[in-house]
């Protein structure tokens, strides 16, 4: 069994959240390592968590610089959404020595109560649209084989990359070894388990490129 020692850079709040408060984050996110471009922002507070499953004490310094962000991003962890909606959850695992997860998102990228779950690497790229309730994974989390059980030895990780100018619509989950190609759409409530191609819609689950844009 994994042996989890976590660490919250973030902890939301479900009271209103005042602007001391958000300042009180944007700190402790710079603190924790993570860097930001020009015009970050957030609405409501995220969860943000570094995860080792190799070490009985978490460093911090192992997770400096995991999470990058470009310019002109918000994370939107907002409760009065028109849609279905939670926090933005941003989770780096540590899963070896030399194997510690990384989020890296470009410029102008919206993040409305995304999840993003990393072990190895996920890449969103420039102008990327996210409706809310999306989930990201670079691993299950867990061995499909019972045999070995929740072993590291059992992990799958593979890397999420999300292209330039991409829309990935409400409740979509994007799993390990996915890249999503510039320009194309996922559906709503869609599983991608298969990379899609540039230019395409993709939906269903499992998703299928249901059309070919331009």
């Amino acid at each position: 069994m994994f042996s989890y020692v976590t660490h919250y850079v973030t902890a939301p709040e479900r009271t209103p959240v005042t602007a001391e408060k958000k300042a009180q984050t944007l700190e402790a996110i710079r603190d924790a390592g993570i860097v930001s471009g020009e015009k970050f922002s957030i609405t409501d507070i995220p969860l943000i968590s570094f995860t080792t499953l190799v070490d009985p004490k978490l460093d911090l310094k192992d997770f400096a610089g995991r999470i990058r962000f470009g310019n002109n991003n918000n994370l939107n962890s907002g409760q009065y959404y028109p849609f279905h909606c939670d926090m933005v959850r941003l989770s780096i695992i540590k899963s070896g020595p030399q194997k510690i997860g990384s989020i890296l998102v470009g410029d102008n990228v919206y993040l409305a109560s995304t999840t993003i779950v990393s072990y190895e690497r996920v890449r969103i790229g420039d102008n990327v649209v996210f409706g809310p309730m999306v989930t990201i994974m670079d691993c299950d989390g867990h061995s499909l084989d019972r045999e070995k059980g929740d072993t590291l030895d059992g992990l799958v990780i593979r890397p999420v990359e999300i292209m330039d100018n991409a829309w990935i619509a409400m409740g979509a989950v994007i799993l390990k070894g996915v890249t999503i190609g510039r320009n194309s759409v996922v559906g709503i409530n869609s599983v991608v388990t298969k990379s899609v191609p540039d230019n395409c819609v993709a939906a269903g689950n499992p998703a299928v490129i249901v059309k070919k844009l331009k």
